[in-house]
């Protein structure tokens, strides 16, 4: 995928999910769904099949236990590697726990309606996660 098919996918998966600024998921501005921070990334370099979701889940909080939090996350992550490879890191420069999943090309080229129901179902997920699992972490927005 070049960068000028996945700025066009981006656009079409802003259109569907009914976004103001269709521009804003791909310059990886703030797209915010059900109150979640998400968004997508592509590296034609590094990965040409690949195409990258995010949930910005936000930092660990005062009121945060940080160890018991990171074990469930570390036990969640085995079940979440099953699926779609998704994963919850925390990125080194703004300390944020993100989820990321790779959603390949390799079984045929990736539509936006395709992209705009990943990014629906990670906001969802994330959601849940935080009723159940994010105790204490501040959601990014």
């Amino acid at each position: 995928m070049t960068p000028e098919q996945f700025r066009e996918l981006c656009r079409d998966a802003s259109r569907a999910l009914g976004l103001a600024d269709v521009e804003a998921l791909f310059e990886s501005r703030d797209t915010v769904l059900d109150g979640v921070k998400v968004g997508s990334f592509h590296d034609e370099a590094a990965d040409p099949d690949g195409v990258f979701c995010y949930v910005d889940l936000g930092p660990i909080g005062p009121h945060a236990r940080p160890v018991e939090l990171m074990e469930e996350i570390l036990a969640l992550n085995l079940s979440l590697d099953g699926a779609m490879g998704e994963v919850i890191g925390m990125e080194r420069e703004s300390r944020h726990l993100v989820l990321r999943a790779r959603l390949s090309e390799q079984q045929g080229a990736l539509d936006a309606h395709e992209l705009a129901e990943c990014l629906r179902h990670y906001a969802a997920l994330a959601n849940d996660l935080f009723e159940r699992v994010l105790i204490g972490v501040e959601r990014a927005g």
